[in-house]
């Protein structure tokens, strides 16, 4: 009987745990079973806490993917590609991923955004002739996410005028 008691204390301790995490911010049931992964319980414990955390809905990877990249998009531009990687980080998985890259990018223009963040950058500095500036504006759009035939694009488009 003592066994089924220590059993009990560890879920009530686990599910204190995920509820002060989840107070934080949502999380993803991969990041939720690293987290009490670290903590040391064992992995019955963790799969009865997941379970019932599911069972309230207070665990969905679909809500909260689609929150995360809402989230992310409405802070600052960026390409698919940057949200999709990080969600596949997070644990969320390719069907759900697609579905929600899909909605929450549709009727945004990925190179409008990215053209206005390159625009953005340049009116920050001073043009320079060197070539310093059109690499370090083609980085940023590459590292936030733009597929790499939209910053060619948007290269052409914005430093059009500076040949010469």
């Amino acid at each position: 009987m003592r066994k089924v008691s220590d059993l009990c204390e560890e879920v009530d301790r686990a599910k204190k745990y995920v509820y002060r995490l989840l107070a934080h911010r949502g999380r993803t049931r991969k990041e939720v079973r690293e987290r009490l992964m670290r903590k040391g319980f064992s992995g019955q414990v963790i799969e009865k806490v997941i379970k019932r955390f599911v069972e309230l809905n207070y665990l969905d990877d679909r809500t909260f993917a689609f929150n995360w990249a809402d989230m992310k998009l409405s802070a600052r531009p960026c390409g698919r590609r940057l949200i999709e990687s990080e969600l596949r980080k997070k644990g969320v998985s390719d069907s759900v991923l697609k579905e929600v890259v899909e909605k929450v990018y549709a009727g945004k223009d990925e190179a409008s955004m990215a053209r206005r963040l390159a625009a953005s950058r340049l009116k920050k500095g001073i043009p320079d002739k060197s070539g310093k500036q059109r690499d370090r504006v083609y980085r940023l759009l590459l590292r936030r996410g733009f597929a790499p035939e939209v910053v060619n694009e948007v290269m052409v488009e914005v430093f059009r005028n500076e040949v010469g």
